[in-house]
């Protein structure tokens, strides 16, 4: 990750945190996971497709176990994307 990806990304989880009081660091992730499945086909995905779309579109790197407990946070919310 370059350092403006990595300024971004604080960024994000600074701001989701203090304006959301949320205390969990994997929801600051959901607004750039609901934007990569409103761009997908609509067909099955997959942790590593999710991790690669994420790099692709916004340069962030997140481990493997991140992205699958993010796609399934949102399964259990039952978002319609």
């Amino acid at each position: 990750m370059n350092n403006e990806s990595t300024l971004t990304s604080l960024g994000m989880l600074r701001v989701n945190l203090d304006q959301k009081n949320r205390k969990d660091y994997l929801e600051y992730l959901v607004p750039f996971a609901t934007y990569i499945l409103s761009k997908y086909d609509k067909g099955p995905i997959n942790n590593k497709n999710f991790r690669n779309m994420i790099k692709e579109e916004f340069g962030l790197i997140i481990p493997l176990n991140v992205t699958l407990r993010v796609l399934q946070r949102l399964v259990n919310r039952k978002l319609d994307y």
